[in-house]
């Protein structure tokens, strides 16, 4: 079982986390795209979390939009449109 985690910052730059990510940067509005190091044998399983002031993120979600063994995009958003922010992610799989 391999894991990556990593803190994304609103511009989709790896600011901190482990040395698994070859590649992370923001595609569009919102949309963050992961590519890992080495793939997994598999389909990881991907989670991730808003990350800054409570007063700047209170009404911003995160979803996991596409997982596959070579990378993850993810989009982050108010109720009503794409919006740019950090956040902390975790990626687990099989080697």
């Amino acid at each position: 079982m391999r894991q990556i985690s990593a803190f994304i910052d609103r511009n989709g730059n790896k600011q901190w986390g482990t040395p698994d990510i070859c590649s992370s940067r923001k595609i569009s509005e919102g949309t963050y795209l992961i590519e890992f190091q080495q793939p997994f044998s598999q389909n990881p399983v991907a989670t991730a979390t808003i990350y800054g002031s409570p007063w700047q993120t209170f009404n911003i979600s995160v979803a996991i939009i596409e997982v596959s063994p070579y990378h993850c995009i993810y989009l982050t958003s108010t109720p009503d449109r794409p919006v740019d922010c950090g956040t902390m992610v975790m990626i687990m799989g099989e080697e």
